[in-house]
């Protein structure tokens, strides 16, 4: 059989009852849009449609697959800077823990060495040089409270600051999601009234 008898109509129902198991698994785990193998399977799709629809001189059936070869690779883009944006908040959040960790280790060494100091005082049983040393300790204690809370403020802010830059991310991933979808729906509605068409003429 020639190849290009092969209506358009048959490669369209082809690919979609080919896609049925994968679009069962999208919605079983809740990946609608962001299955990978649903995605790589999407490309697929487009390619073929592509390939065809120039073999065929089908400009409806080529212009289909560009359209969805396009918002394939729109799905799977938008999936990396997704991912790409968690790494970066993962990286951020453990730069964080890790500077945490070294202050806090900074302050129980301050802490020890305010505590040798006191304890040289009170060795030194004069009442002039213990309360020198508890003014000194005092002094390092409070400024050590102040670069704890300048610290734990400036890790607040970065926290809120990656959060909002992530929310932008998953916004525009969540649009272009939805933008897909809405390319989808009007495709399939258009499909079945071209369908509905054929049948009428038939």
């Amino acid at each position: 059989m020639n190849v290009t008898a092969v209506p358009a109509t048959v490669i369209r129902r082809g690919l979609q009852v080919s896609r049925l198991p994968l679009t069962l698994a999208e919605v079983v785990l809740h990946r609608e849009g962001n299955f990978p193998p649903a995605l790589v399977f999407d490309a697929f799709g487009a390619n073929v449609k592509q390939a065809v629809g120039a073999l065929l001189r089908d400009h409806g059936l080529h212009e289909e697959g560009r359209l969805e070869r396009a918002a394939a690779h729109e799905l799977v883009r938008a999936e990396g800077l997704e991912a790409e944006a968690v790494q970066r908040e993962a990286a951020a959040d453990a730069q964080l823990d890790e500077r945490l960790r070294t202050d806090e280790q900074r302050r129980e060494d301050l802490e020890r060495e305010a505590s040798r100091k006191v304890e040289a005082a009170e060795r030194d049983r004069e009442l002039k040089e213990q309360q020198v040393e508890q003014a000194a300790r005092e002094k390092a204690q409070a400024a050590l409270d102040a670069e704890v809370a300048s610290q734990r403020a400036v890790a607040k802010r970065e926290r809120a600051a990656r959060a909002k830059r992530l929310g932008s991310q998953r916004a525009a991933v969540g649009a272009t999601r939805k933008a897909v979808g809405a390319k989808r729906t009007a495709k399939r509605v258009d499909d079945k009234l071209k369908s509905t068409q054929k049948a009428r003429k038939s």
